[in-house]
């Protein structure tokens, strides 16, 4: 429905709604403006207003009143629900005390602000000094501004053209302006050259006469025009430059004005008081406006107070006035600033024309200048109206690249920019990422991960474009026995696994190793040789987890047999294997369920021959069954009844068997201290004789192609070093930490020892430490773990001539064992023969002088010292028993003291006088601790060549 329509409607059905001819003043009425009455013309001095609950409780007492012949002087509905009633009505009282009354009050005079006398120059910067100059982007075109004052100079040139309408209280003959004051407020809403917003549509409702003052009723009335005047969906502010004492009507006629949708701007008054007492100042839903000077202070006229909502220009603002068609004055007031802010909601509501009255509202105080003005009085808003351009800063964040450009100028940056633009306009903003960059999203709301992004300008606006990196896969694998977690999902693996993680993520990784394996450290990620490690994942990375198998000791060393009568091993608990090997008898066993060792396990042994019948040797070897041919080379070479023991490694075979084979006929005890989990030590297919001295006895090393290619056929002279390369061929890699041999010295020249050790030259120097002691004539042997140089080179050291056989059963890869620089001497019980441990600083201290009693152990740290860490799983000793008082047996365990129990295994057999060595593994107790005891008395030596790391 058109206005036009409407008002023809308006016309038919309320008979009090009358067009009036122009009057003769100095403003007259346009011609073609249609000018109504609203209300009644009633002396307001002498009636009161009745306020009802409802529309129906007042239709039925309007319905009343006539049927009593008391009607009612006027009504209002429209959200209103009041009527007028003269003072002296009979039927005042009985509707006094009616429930559906909310509210009677008498008829007050209302008046316009007081002219104790400036504006569009201030409201379009932030700050002073002033520019002289007022620039908008929109001009409210669209927008109704009704304005509820003095009537309007109806042609005066600031409106032409836009006054579709106007309307004026029924007690005044129209709405022509006789006080000038409707005019002002209007030039300033909307005037062509005052007005805020110059192409406003302006409807005029005087309800004030020529002085000034008006009836509340009449006020009532003109609230009730414009919500019955206003057309959904159409946008419209109301002026309300005018007060009086509070009235809880008044502020209900109001709200329903803001309940239709209509925003209203009120002026807070003049009286230098709270503007909480005055109404409609005091009305929440309106937007209440104080009056600023010049020099951006508070006008000393005005009211203030918790009930105010903003300041804006009020002293001396110059706009038009209705002394003639081209008339301007210079006024000053509240009623001067309200209209000022009333032109602001017109501009906001051209871009916006849904905006409900609160939407307008915040945007006009989210809009305003804070800290002015200056000399503000308690509870007053630090808010100054602005219209001005706003500024939209574009900022950039997150760990990628991007661009942010938009459809207005001002915005195309990869980091920060910025641009002012006038308020409500809408921009555009697209947010371009750069190479493999992602847009993750926008700071603002309502806009979502999308790359475009539409905001409206209602204020000053901080926007930030995230830019992102892709999702990273990090790829974890495990090389060895162990795991890998981490504390994000995706990573719980023992072979490869992977995740994927946003750019940057911090993943920490922890890894685990199995039973029977140590976790040797990390590649890739920046992880060093902690088991936990934190990975910043800035692109796909792979990291490598790497576990190395390492010595698993026994808590005591275990007899596996003894073929000795009434002498039981862990693999006799069926029956006492008491029969001793026949000459060339080969026996197999199954030993990794009686001990737990894997079946893919390297026992670490002690093989001792008890008493053999005659000269021969006794082998030890992986084996399927007993018709496995035995290995060339041999573990352990004995005399005709001279017990002898050696230590060594013997693989266990894929069915889980070893097999023992004597040359002669003996007795066989084998004990072990632990094993090497797969990986940890590489056993050969069968033990290999690297090299055989004895003439026509040739080792794989003097065969064509091995590094010495040709019988050696020589004793090794005493005193003088021979050198071997002995990796790189045979089954052994050319970079490995140790191999596991098997030394014999044959037919000596006298009683002395040999020693085996890594060289560089044949010139290196020995270590005090002997691999094998011996005496004048026949043979002996035995095992030790012996560290090749960088090249694979080793030396053979003897003191005495004798020719030497050197046998390997394999080798422990690099990281598996640790060999020291060089063997060094631990203890030496002789006098003037100190070890490591037995020089100042060392863990005995002193030179011990004395033999080893019988029975009696010793206890030694040796660990934490020597370049022996303070944690090793194992020890690789050789240990030499000297003199012994009587034939016997050495054990070498670990132990927590003295008192600790001894293990029914042997590390030495020996018989009265002379010196014998054996090799053995050892494990030390938690604190480093060893403990050795003999069976006779006797000087002890206990060297070492190495460990395996914890």
């Amino acid at each position: 429905m058109t206005w036009r329509m409407r008002w023809l409607a308006a016309l038919l059905v309320v008979p009090v709604w009358t067009v009036h001819a122009p009057t003769t003043s100095s403003a007259s009425a346009a011609p073609g403006i249609p000018d109504v009455a609203f209300g009644q013309a009633t002396d307001s001095g002498s009636q009161f207003i009745v306020q009802f609950r409802s529309e129906a409780a007042l239709d039925a007492a309007a319905a009343l009143l006539d049927q009593r012949g008391q009607p009612a002087n006027d009504t209002f509905d429209a959200g209103i629900n009041a009527l007028t009633i003269d003072a002296d009505n009979p039927e005042l009282a009985r509707l006094a005390r009616s429930p559906q009354v909310v509210s009677v009050e008498p008829d007050r005079t209302y008046s316009v602000g007081a002219v104790t006398s400036w504006g569009l120059d201030r409201i379009d910067q932030r700050s002073l000094p002033l520019n002289n100059t007022y620039n908008h982007s929109t001009s409210g075109s669209g927008v109704t501004a009704y304005i509820i004052d003095t009537g309007l100079n109806l042609t005066h040139q600031e409106f032409t053209g836009r006054v579709p309408r106007a309307a004026h209280a029924a007690s005044l003959p129209d709405s022509v302006d006789c006080n000038g004051h409707g005019t002002h407020v209007a030039g300033t809403i909307g005037g062509t050259t005052y007005g805020v917003a110059p192409l406003v549509s302006i409807v005029p409702l005087r309800v004030f006469g020529c002085t000034g003052s008006a009836s509340g009723s009449d006020i009532l009335a003109a609230l009730s025009y414009v919500v019955t005047d206003h057309l959904p969906g159409v946008p419209a502010v109301l002026n309300m430059s005018l007060g009086g004492a509070a009235s809880a009507i008044l502020d209900d006629a109001v709200n329903s004005v803001v309940a239709d949708g209509v925003t209203v701007v009120v002026a807070a008054g003049n009286d230098g008081a709270d503007a909480c007492g005055d109404s409609p100042a005091r009305t929440p839903n309106a937007i209440t406006v104080g009056a600023s000077t010049s020099a951006d202070a508070r006008a000393s006229f005005s009211n203030f107070g918790t009930c105010l909502d903003l300041f804006a220009p009020g002293d001396l603002i110059t706009s038009a006035f209705w002394t003639s068609d081209t008339a301007a004055a210079v006024i000053s007031g509240t009623s001067m600033a309200s209209p000022h802010v009333a032109g602001a909601a017109a501009l906001y509501l051209q871009t916006r024309p849904t905006a409900t009255p609160a939407a307008v509202a915040s945007a006009v105080l989210s809009a305003a200048t804070t800290a002015l003005p200056t000399n503000r009085l308690i509870g007053d808003p630090a808010r100054l109206l602005y219209v001005g351009p706003v500024t939209l800063d574009v900022s950039r964040a997150g760990g990628g690249t991007g661009a942010v450009t938009s459809d207005v100028g001002g915005i195309n940056c990869g980091a920060a920019c910025s641009t002012a633009l006038t308020h409500g306009t809408s921009v555009t903003l697209t947010a371009t990422p750069v190479g493999t960059s992602t847009f993750s999203g926008w700071s603002v709301g309502g806009c979502g991960p999308t790359p475009t992004c539409t905001i409206v300008m209602d204020g000053s606006t901080t926007v930030t474009a995230t830019f992102g990196l892709p999702p990273r896969l990090l790829t974890v694998a495990v090389s060895g026995l162990g795991t890998v977690t981490s504390d994000v999902g995706g990573v719980n693996c023992g072979t490869t696994c992977n995740t994927t993680v946003s750019h940057g993520t911090i993943v920490t990784l922890t890894a685990t190793p199995h039973p029977g394996a140590q976790f040797t450290g990390w590649s890739g990620g920046g992880c060093g040789a902690a088991p936990t490690c934190a990975v910043t994942v800035t692109g796909d990375q792979s990291v490598t987890a790497t576990f190395a198998p390492v010595f698993q000791s026994f808590a005591e060393p275990v007899r596996l047999f003894d073929t000795r009568p009434s002498n039981v091993g862990v693999l006799e608990t069926s029956a006492d294997e008491a029969t001793r090997f026949a000459p060339g008898e080969v026996r197999r066993y199954v030993p990794g369920p009686a001990v737990g060792a894997p079946s893919d396990a390297v026992l670490a042994v002690n093989v001792v021959a008890v008493n053999p019948g005659a000269n021969g040797y006794l082998q030890v070897f992986p084996c399927a069954s007993t018709a496995t041919t035995p290995p060339a080379a041999s573990f352990l070479n004995y005399a005709a009844g001279v017990t002898v023991a050696n230590n060594g490694t013997v693989a266990i075979d894929g069915s889980g068997g070893i097999c023992v084979f004597s040359s002669q006929s003996a007795n066989v005890i084998v004990d072990t201290t632990g094993y090497l989990p797969a990986g940890s030590f590489t056993a050969l297919a069968e033990p290999v004789r690297l090299i055989d001295s004895r003439g026509g006895q040739l080792g794989a090393l003097e065969r064509p192609g091995g590094t010495v290619g040709a019988d050696i056929s020589v004793p090794l002279v005493g005193g003088v070093p021979w050198r071997f390369v002995v990796t790189g061929a045979n089954g052994i890699p050319t970079s490995v930490a140790a191999l596991a041999m098997n030394i014999t010295a044959v037919n000596p020249a006298g009683g002395g020892f040999m020693t085996v050790y890594p060289c560089a030259s044949d010139a290196t120097a020995p270590p005090s430490a002997s691999t094998l002691n011996y005496r004048a004539g026949g043979a002996i042997a035995n095992g030790a773990i012996v560290a090749t140089n960088t090249d694979g080179g080793i030396c053979v050291l003897s003191s005495q001539s004798a020719h030497v056989i050197l046998d390997t059963t394999g080798y422990f890869p690099t990281t598996r064992f640790t060999a020291l620089a060089a063997p060094v001497r631990l203890v030496d019980s002789r006098a003037g023969q100190t070890g490591a441990l037995e020089q100042p600083g060392g863990t005995v201290g002193a030179d011990i002088s004395v033999p080893l009693a019988a029975n009696t152990p010793w206890r030694f740290i040796v660990t934490g010292a020597n370049g022996i860490p303070a944690t090793v799983k194992g020890l690789a000793l050789n240990l030499v028993a000297v003199g012994p008082a009587g034939g016997g047996f050495i054990t070498v365990y670990p132990c927590a003291s003295e008192a600790g129990a001894v293990p029914a295994s042997s590390t030495i057999n020996y018989r009265p006088g002379g010196t014998i060595a054996n090799g053995a593994i050892v494990a030390p107790s938690a604190d480093g601790g060893i403990c050795v005891l003999s069976s006779q008395t006797t000087h002890v030596i206990i060297d070492t060549t190495g460990y395996f790391p914890a």
